[in-house]
């Protein structure tokens, strides 16, 4: 016998879909400092989204494992003004408007590459030669 259907009220399943923006960072090798790395583009991503009061204090770094973290960006209108969504005015859903497109994690990453990259490649190329019996 099949389960029943499970209805719930559409307020709470649009919380239970946050809005999450996500940047991967990832990489391959010995022990890498990519929290350091994914920090540099968090404080450009917080700088770009000045626009918003809410936006930057939802970016934050969440680390996997030594390898793989992600910088993220939590907040009602991030994936809005990320992505030039639509959305309803005041909750009115027979009427969308449109939102301006301003991509704060995009251009983040694009522009926080290089700082990125020094913060990550610097300590892991001084333990590979370490450990090579390099000073």
């Amino acid at each position: 016998m099949p389960a029943p259907k499970r209805f719930t009220h559409k307020a709470a399943v649009r919380k239970a879909q946050k809005q999450v923006l996500v940047t991967r960072l990832g990489g391959g090798g010995g022990n890498l400092p990519i929290d350091a790395a994914a920090k540099v583009i968090a404080d450009l991503a917080r700088a770009y989204a000045s626009f918003s009061t809410k936006i930057p204090q939802g970016i934050y770094v969440k680390p996997f494992t030594e390898f793989f973290c992600e910088v993220i960006a939590q907040g009602g209108e991030a994936r809005a003004f990320e992505y030039g969504e639509r959305h309803p005015l005041f909750g009115n859903r027979n009427y969308w408007y449109p939102t301006e497109h301003k991509p704060f994690m995009e251009t983040a990453m694009a522009d926080g590459l290089p700082g990125a990259l020094k913060a990550w490649s610097d300590p892991t190329i001084d333990k590979m030669l370490a450990a090579k019996g390099w000073r």
